[in-house]
């Protein structure tokens, strides 16, 4: 177990690397009169994070009948105290890692797994 001091300064080391930014979409799901489904985005701008983009060779993706399966293409770590609550509905741009702009658009596999100094997203990239 943790003591308190050590888990201070794992969350520092942790917010020192989120050197990433994304913008983070969450769709409130509502219902029109009509009782048809209505997406309302509510846009977060800016926010720091962490992103690892997963190789050929990891654990995500796996060969079955002479194809290559992938489960998640990366895993976007967020601040504990983001102060947003996600959800499956919720989906990520990522706009800058390392410096570097990129505008690519994921959605999550599976609900965020909360450790004790960030939360992670495995995501999946959203092709048209």
């Amino acid at each position: 177990m943790l003591s308190d001091i050590e888990l201070m300064q794992m969350r520092a080391t942790q917010a020192g690397a989120f050197n990433d930014e994304v913008n983070i979409t969450v769709n409130i799901l509502t219902q029109d009169t009509l009782g048809d489904e209505v997406r309302n985005p509510v846009v977060y701008k800016a926010i720091a994070c962490g992103v690892v983009f997963l190789d050929a060779g990891s654990e995500a993706r796996r060969e079955a009948a002479g194809r290559v399966d992938v489960d998640y293409d990366a895993i976007i770590r967020l601040p504990l105290d983001l102060g947003i609550a996600v959800d499956m509905n919720t989906e990520y741009e990522i706009v800058d890692k390392a410096g570097t702009a990129i505008r690519r658009t994921f959605r999550p596999i599976a609900s965020p797994e909360i450790g004790v100094s960030a939360q992670n997203v495995k995501v999946k990239e959203v092709t048209n």
